[in-house]
C-alpha cells in the first residue's frame, strides 16, 4: 500500500469513528476535568482578576541623534499639550502599533500615581540627556501618561515613577497590587508572572504566565564595575537575595509581578538567565521581604536609599594557618578597621572572626554584606565575633555605606542656612584621609554642598568640611545636627574641622 493510499485510509476510519460519535478523542473531550484542575483553574483566574488592575506597561521614548526614531523623523509635535515622539513608525504613544526603543512593565504601589519598575528599564532617563529620554505607562483599559522617576535606587535595581497629569485633568484613582510576604516563599509553589512582553502589554491589558518557585536566595551576576573607591561595584542582589522561578519572562517583562495563588504580590520580575537567541529556562524577581519593602517604601515617600556600613576589610582566611578557618562557610576575618566607623566604635578588632550579624548566620563576606547593607542605619545590630577562642557578642550601630554621585530622589534634607548635610562615611574620599581620622573618631557630620551666596558660604564654610558641634553641643549624625539647629535663631557658632587639618575651629553663621 502507497503512503499517500495509507493515510487516506487511516484519515477515512478516523473521521468514521468521529462521526459515530465513538471515537476515543471524543469519549475524552466528553468526560468532566478533574476537579482539582477546576479548583486550580479558578485560583488562576481569581488571582490574575486580583492583581491585573494594578500592572501597566512601561515604554522609553528616545529622540536622541543616535535613536531609531531619528532615522523616520524625530521632531516632536503637540496632542493635547504634551511633548511626544513620533515613535519609529511615526505614531503617538497611545497607538497600540506604536514601536517603543525599550519596553518594560511596573506596578501601582500608590493610588496618587506612583508606579514601581525596574531600575534598568528607566535608567537611559537618569542622565543629563533625559530631555531626549520619554517615559509613557499605559495603565490598564488603555489609558497613557507620560513619568518621571520619583525616586530611585541602582543597588537594589528598584525605581519608582510618578504620573503625570495629562490636559490639566487630574490621574484617576488607581489600585495599589496587594502585596504578600516575598520572604515566605518555598521551591515549588505556584506563581504567576504578568507583565508586558514584546509590548503587548500596550493595549492595556498584561500578559500571563505561570511556573513555579524554583529556587530562592538566588545571586544576580551583573558585568562589574568599578567604583570610586576602586573596588568591584556590586548590586544588592549579587549578594543572594533574588526568587528564581520557570514561569515564562520574555522580553519586556522587566518590572512587572510575581504573584501567589492569593493574587498577592510576592516578587518583581527582574531578569532572564538565559543568553539570549537560547531557551530562556529561568526568570528571576525580587522578593518582597522585610528589607526590600523598606527599600520600596523609601522611595514611594521620594528619599534616598540608604545601605549600612561596618568600616572594615576582611581577609579571606586563606593563609593564617587558624584551623578555626579551614571551614569556609565559619565566617569571615576581620583585616582592618577604620578609624571612626561604627565597627571601631562597636570595639572590633584586626583577627576577629564574625560568626553571625543581626541574628543571621555569616558564612562567608556576601552573607556579611547583605546583612549589613539591609540593617536599619543608627539602630543597635548584634554582632557575633570570635576572639582568641572566646565568644564575644557586641552591639553597632551602623552608618550610611560611601555613595556615588548623582543620588536620584525628588526629597532631600532641606538646608540649614546653606549648608547641606550627611553622614561623614557617606563619602570614600574622607574615609581614606587619615588626618581626619581622630575627628570622625570622636563624631561629627560632612558637609556635602554649600548653597552659593548663603550665610554658610560668607562664612566660609566648604564642601567636605566636617561639622563637630552646634552650639557647643557634640553632633554625630544628620538627625542630630537637625535637631540641634532646628530652634536656634540669631548667629549661631559651629564647630567646624577644615580640609588642612583635624583641629576644631569655631565659624558664626549668620541669621539669613
Amino acid at each position: 500500500m502507497t503512503t499517500v493510499l495509507r493515510v487516506r485510509v487511516v484519515a477515512a476510519a478516523a473521521l468514521g469513528a468521529l462521526l459515530a460519535g465513538r471515537g476515543f478523542a471524543l469519549a475524552q473531550e466528553a468526560s468532566p476535568p478533574p476537579a482539582l484542575a477546576i479548583a486550580l483553574e479558578e485560583a488562576l483566574v481569581h488571582a490574575i482578576e486580583r492583581a491585573e488592575a494594578s500592572v501597566v506597561s512601561i515604554m522609553r521614548i528616545n529622540l536622541g541623534p543616535d535613536s531609531g526614531t531619528a532615522r523616520l523623523g524625530r521632531e516632536p509635535f503637540i496632542i493635547g499639550g504634551d511633548r511626544v515622539a513620533r515613535g519609529t513608525l511615526g505614531l503617538d504613544p497611545s497607538d497600540p502599533d506604536f514601536v517603543p526603543n525599550e519596553m518594560g512593565a511596573g506596578v501601582v504601589v500608590d493610588p496618587r500615581g506612583l508606579v514601581l519598575t525596574n531600575f534598568h528599564v528607566v535608567r537611559e532617563t537618569t542622565s543629563d540627556s533625559n530631555e531626549q529620554n520619554l517615559l509613557y505607562v499605559t495603565l490598564p483599559g488603555r489609558d497613557g501618561y507620560y513619568a518621571s522617576i520619583w525616586a530611585a535606587d541602582p543597588t537594589s535595581d528598584l525605581a519608582v515613577l510618578r504620573l503625570a497629569p495629562r490636559d490639566g485633568r487630574p490621574l484617576p484613582s488607581l489600585t495599589p497590587i496587594p502585596m504578600g510576604d516575598g520572604s515566605a516563599v518555598k521551591k515549588g509553589q505556584i506563581v504567576l508572572a504578568l507583565g508586558n512582553p514584546y509590548n503587548l502589554a500596550h493595549d492595556g491589558s498584561p500578559s500571563a504566565s505561570w511556573g513555579i518557585i524554583s529556587n530562592v536566595a538566588r545571586k544576580h551576576w551583573p558585568d562589574a564595575v568599578p567604583s570610586e573607591t576602586g573596588t568591584e561595584k556590586r548590586d544588592l542582589h549579587k549578594y543572594g537575595t533574588l526568587i528564581q522561578t520557570d514561569a515564562r519572562l520574555n522580553l519586556g517583562t522587566s518590572g512587572g509581578a510575581l504573584v501567589n495563588l492569593h493574587g498577592e504580590m510576592i516578587g518583581l520580575t527582574t531578569s532572564l538567565a538565559a543568553i539570549a537567541g537560547y531557551e530562556q529556562s529561568a526568570g528571576y524577581a525580587i522578593p518582597l521581604s522585610d528589607p526590600i519593602q523598606r527599600i520600596i517604601h523609601t522611595l514611594i515617600e521620594g528619599r534616598e536609599v540608604e545601605y549600612g556600613f561596618l568600616g572594615i576589610t576582611l581577609d579571606d582566611g586563606r593563609f593564617t594557618g587558624q584551623s578555626l578557618l579551614e571551614d569556609p562557610q565559619s565566617g569571615v576575618i576581620v583585616r582592618d578597621v577604620y578609624a571612626g566607623t561604627p565597627a571601631e566604635r562597636a570595639g572590633l578588632q584586626p583577627r576577629d572572626l564574625i560568626v553571625s550579624m543581626g541574628g543571621n548566620p555569616v558564612r562567608g563576606r556576601d552573607d556579611l554584606m547583605l546583612a549589613a547593607a539591609t540593617q536599619v542605619l543608627g539602630k543597635a545590630t548584634p554582632v557575633v565575633v570570635l576572639r582568641s577562642d572566646r565568644r564575644l557578642a557586641l552591639n553597632v550601630e551602623l552608618t550610611k555605606f560611601p555613595v556615588e554621585p548623582g543620588v536620584i530622589a525628588s526629597v532631600r534634607r532641606e538646608a540649614w542656612r546653606g549648608i547641606h548635610v550627611d553622614h561623614p562615611t557617606s563619602r570614600a574620599d574622607v574615609l581614606r584621609d587619615p588626618s581626619r581620622s581622630q575627628t570622625l573618631r570622636q563624631g561629627c557630620v560632612l558637609v556635602t554642598a554649600v548653597d552659593s551666596g548663603s550665610p554658610a558660604a560668607d562664612s566660609g564654610v566648604e564642601e567636605l568640611d566636617l561639622i563637630t558641634h552646634v552650639a557647643g553641643k557634640r553632633v554625630r549624625t544628620p538627625d542630630e545636627f537637625d535637631a540641634a539647629v532646628q530652634s536656634l535663631s540669631g548667629a549661631v557658632d559651629l564647630g567646624l574641622a577644615k580640609l588642612a587639618g583635624t583641629d576644631s575651629a569655631a565659624v558664626r553663621i549668620p541669621a539669613e
